[in-house]
């Protein structure tokens, strides 16, 4: 009969409305979805009134233009998570709860942080997701031990003891357990005590070490009776009953579950616990060879199983009433063996649809991750092909201006040798066209000497000869000149002009043109000041 306990927990939670879930979804979309942040503070606000309206919320206090957005979006995720969860859709929550964390961090929130990581451990747990249930309360557990919280540490180490007994590790369970009731011991924290001595003496009945679940269940009932916590009271004394009945103390078993039984009775709360106390009730009067008393108490458990749906506990019923009658009456003992074949396949169906539904979960999670993760590769090959571009992009843009910078070069030696030529050609026609006076000044004074040598006396022969030593030096000057100027255009000389008299330039000049001009009969004549 100890099925009773190993199903209660699937009745403590409430029913799940899909109708409910559904409309908390939608709102949670438009929440998301929403692009301005007016939008999403009115969208925050009546998600935030259904949770209240569906008592999964206190918070009741609207958001308005001067709550922060990482606020806003923390306490919405926080919420909705913590919906979820109590609605049994623990893969959603997950989701909520892992935005919800990302903006606390943000925040610096730990107390925000623990929640977040409290509920996001437990819907790991009831999806048989143990490893990352363990791995939330992990971190929890080291942001207490950095902020050196004894409160935050304790609670971390008793979820993570729950999940380790879930994990069937009782030695790791045993020991955080420890460390758990050692904190609250000198913390004096008799609340999370009792649940703690609670917790660590469930685990050694499930062990079947009854002895020592015994004392730890004892001093959770007294802080309980002690500070008035009436609600956890029948649960301590099933407990207790239980350990009392592994131990064959019988008359103790049954007095705890009669006050069980006392404290249920007449209250709609807690049928589950009023509907195991009578079941084993039923099954300590069958090993006590009472089969009217085990009657009664079984058909009494089955009465409320079936009012709260609670078909495992009914199965159990069951089967008890098929041993009771299997001998006395064959025919009413089929029937319940007949009902209780039904239960089973049901049980059965429900359990393999719950580990469908978790396997579907740890799928979908899985593929979301692999979405996650091809969706960072391509962002990444999105990255690299941005950057191969950008630095294809700079390497053309270096390349043309590379090019542009040589052609520039290219056409400023082109045009600087096109000047040099043309300096060149200018240069070849002066030379060309001012030597051509002084040469023809000293031909045509030797002309003259040859043709009248012997007539000239030698008075005229030194006039002559000074005209040709004067074209000589006019000749020689302008090919000084010539070279000067040659290197004032190719730049290896600097222009540095000087004042000069252009009379006596112009009588130089003069003279070159005397001796062919007296030739050809023509005067050349200057009229100047004596200085210009």
């Amino acid at each position: 009969m100890n099925v009773f306990l190993r199903f209660a927990l699937l009745f403590l939670f409430p029913a799940f409305s899909v109708a409910s879930q559904q409309t908390a979804d939608s709102l949670l979309v438009v929440f998301e979805d929403a692009r301005s942040s007016s939008q999403r503070r009115d969208a925050a606000n009546r998600l935030m009134t259904f949770l209240y309206e569906e008592r999964s919320s206190e918070w009741n206090h609207p958001f308005t233009a001067h709550t922060p957005e990482d606020s806003l979006r923390m306490l919405v995720y926080l919420e909705a998570g913590t919906y979820f969860y109590e609605h049994s859709a623990f893969k959603q929550s997950v989701d909520c709860m892992k935005r919800c964390y990302r903006w606390a961090q943000t925040l610096h929130d730990t107390v925000r942080l623990e929640d977040v990581l409290h509920v996001m451990s437990a819907s790991y747990t009831r999806l048989g997701m143990y490893n990352e249930a363990f791995e939330q309360m992990q971190t929890l557990r080291t942001i207490a031990e950095q902020k050196n919280d004894p409160v935050m540490l304790g609670r971390a180490c008793n979820s993570m003891a729950n999940i380790c007994h879930h994990m069937r590790n009782d030695s790791l369970a045993l020991t955080l357990y420890i460390k758990a009731i050692d904190i609250a011991r000198k913390q004096k924290d008799e609340q999370a005590l009792a649940v703690r001595l609670g917790n660590l003496g469930g685990m050694y009945a499930d062990m079947r070490q009854p002895e020592k679940a015994l004392p730890l269940l004892e001093e959770a009932l007294a802080l309980d009776m002690k500070n008035g916590w009436t609600d956890k009271i029948p649960i301590r004394q099933l407990s207790i009953g239980n350990a009392y009945l592994k131990m064959n103390e019988w008359g103790k078993a049954e007095n705890y579950y009669r006050r069980v039984i006392e404290a249920l009775r007449e209250t709609t709360r807690d049928k589950v616990s009023l509907a195991i106390a009578y079941g084993q009730l039923g099954w300590l009067k069958q090993l006590l060879s009472r089969p009217d008393e085990a009657e009664t108490y079984y058909k009494e458990a089955e009465k409320i199983a079936k009012e709260i749906g609670a078909l495992a506990i009914e199965r159990s019923c069951q089967e008890g009433l098929y041993t009771l009658y299997k001998e006395k009456n064959p025919a009413l003992a089929l029937g319940y063996l007949e009902r209780n074949f039904i239960l089973s396949d049901s049980l059965y169906r429900m359990e393999t649809t719950q580990q469908m539904n978790n396997l579907r979960v740890q799928y979908e999670t899985a593929e979301k991750e692999l979405q996650i993760q091809k969706q960072q590769s391509e962002i990444e090959q999105t990255k690299q092909h941005r950057t191969l571009f950008a630095l294809s992009t700079v390497f053309a843009l270096l390349l043309c201006g590379m090019l542009y910078l040589l052609l520039r070069q290219r056409r400023k030696r082109n045009r600087q040798l096109a000047e040099a030529n043309a300096t060149k050609d200018k240069l070849f026609s002066i030379i060309s066209h001012d030597l051509k006076s002084p040469v023809i000044a000293q031909k045509a004074t030797l002309d003259t000497l040859i043709a009248n040598y012997d007539a000239y006396e030698t008075d005229d022969l030194l006039y002559y000869l000074e005209r040709f030593r004067i074209a000589s030096e006019s000749q020689m000057g302008l090919l000084q000149n010539l070279l000067s100027w040659a290197q004032v255009q190719t730049g290896k000389a600097k222009f540095s002009p000087l004042p000069f008299d252009i009379t006596h330039t112009i009588a130089e000049t003069a003279n070159l043109y005397a001796i062919s001009s007296e030739n050809k009969n023509i005067r050349i004549t200057t009229e100047m000041p004596e200085r210009c």
